[in-house]
């Protein structure tokens, strides 16, 4: 049970950094699909969305669509991180219930 619990939450905390690191991409822009800077950069460390290279008539509309899927998932990625965290407590307290209720582990005075 411990195991699957600690499992499950490396796999939940994997993700959350994925999720923060790889840059989403939005299509349909006059560039065609068009790749975004990493979540990270776009939320935490609130960097400038806008197109780089050569002006994009579109610029400003892919800019928003950029900060939008970036917020969207960097909110997936702290929800991920925040249940990994989650299962990790959860093994800790199975694993301190466990202990405890091992029979030779519990004193016997007198």
């Amino acid at each position: 049970m411990v195991t699957v619990l600690v499992a499950a939450g490396v796999v939940l905390i994997c993700t959350a950094m994925w999720l923060s690191y790889d840059a989403p991409t939005i299509a349909e822009t006059s560039r065609g699909d068009y790749t975004c800077l990493a979540p990270w950069d776009l939320v935490v460390n609130e960097a400038d969305a806008d197109p780089q290279g050569e002006a994009m008539p579109d610029g400003a509309q892919a800019a928003a669509l950029c900060r939008e899927a970036g917020e969207e998932r960097f909110a997936l990625a702290v929800g991920s991180a925040s249940g990994g965290v989650a299962l990790g407590l959860a093994a800790v307290a199975c694993s301190i219930v466990a202990y405890r209720r091992d029979p030779e582990v519990i004193e016997v005075s007198g």
